[in-house]
């Protein structure tokens, strides 16, 4: 079965099987985490040092440029796999995951697929980053493969505040196009809610951003298992690189996973690890509607290192302004 794809992107592509069960059976192969920060469709970008001596500050921790930032979004969002997915009987280990989308609602081109989604919020500059495995699909329509590049931009890097409108009132209430609120997202408000475990009065989107794994969407992690490992080599690295987080807070079973492989069954502690070619500290915290039982906040996790994160964290805030 093929569909309209995006002219542009539209190649065949052979790969891996991917079967529809989205475990499989298999695990993600865990991520290395000082692998170089490079992509498989874009030069490295490599992260810069702190910035040092008279021109060092809380709201410079870290120069990056937009125009780097840009690129890398722009390689998330529009990563070649999805047209291959879509244009492309062959098998692809992204392709069950890219046409969830053609299996539950009926997307019949690149117009209108929901594209990949590289981060939330301004992940250049804030000082807490949260990875999941991968983002849910709603009913949203800004973001969809006929969206322009700044449209695209403009709804993630300032989906929390700073765009063209609101996309997120809160940090926890996705919008209509013309601004009106619409429910809560449970995710949102769990996370919102760690990062003011660490800031209390953390500004979503600008105190803290969110990524993924695997940045195509579906529900329930569908397809996520197949396309970990290549979803990760061409753009996890050089996603993290941009941000200066010192505090990374991966989120659910599926993402420790991948990060931890065998050593996730042991329990959670506070990890210091060089991840996307900087030194973080790394907390692993259950997604809010987990069914695993025990503690879910940081400060229920890790109630003797949990002031390591606060002190990582405000060193690194960024004044608004």
């Amino acid at each position: 079965m093929r569909v309209k794809s995006h002219p542009e992107r539209a190649t065949a592509h052979a790969g891996g099987s991917a079967p529809w069960s989205w475990l499989a059976g298999r695990r993600a192969r865990p991520v290395s985490l000082s692998e170089s920060p490079s992509g498989g469709d874009g030069a490295t970008i490599r992260p810069r040092p702190p910035v040092r001596g008279a021109d060092a500050s809380p709201a410079n921790p870290v120069a990056v440029d937009t125009a780097d930032a840009r690129e890398v979004f722009l390689s998330v969002a529009r990563c070649a796999n999805v047209a291959r997915c879509l244009e492309s009987d062959a098998p692809h280990p992204c392709r069950e995951i890219v046409r969830y989308q053609i299996r539950t609602r009926g997307v019949e081109g690149y117009g209108e697929f929901q594209v990949p989604e590289p981060w939330v919020g301004e992940i250049t500059v804030a000082p807490i980053l949260f990875v999941s495995s991968n983002p849910s699909i709603g009913e949203d329509r800004h973001a969809i493969g006929s969206s322009s590049d700044d449209a695209l931009w403009d709804s993630h890097h300032h989906a929390f505040g700073g765009g063209t409108r609101p996309y997120i009132i809160g940090g926890i209430r996705s919008t209509t196009p013309e601004g009106a609120r619409l429910k809560k997202v449970a995710y949102w408000v769990a996370v919102r809610s760690r990062a003011r475990e660490l800031i209390a009065d953390a500004v979503p989107g600008r105190d803290y951003a969110l990524t993924e794994v695997v940045h195509c969407k579906s529900r329930n992690e569908f397809g996520v298992a197949d396309a970990a490992t290549e979803c990760a080599r061409r753009h996890l690295g050089r996603v993290l690189a941009l941000s200066p987080a010192p505090v990374v807070i991966v989120v659910g079973k599926t993402a420790r996973e991948f990060f931890l492989g065998a050593e996730a069954a042991k329990p959670p502690r506070i990890q210091r690890r060089d991840l996307g070619g900087r030194p973080r500290l790394m907390a692993y915290v259950p997604l809010p509607a987990s069914w695993q039982p025990g503690p879910r906040t940081l400060g229920g996790l890790f109630t003797d290192e949990i002031g390591d994160l606060r002190r990582a964290a405000a060193s690194a805030r960024s004044p608004v302004g």
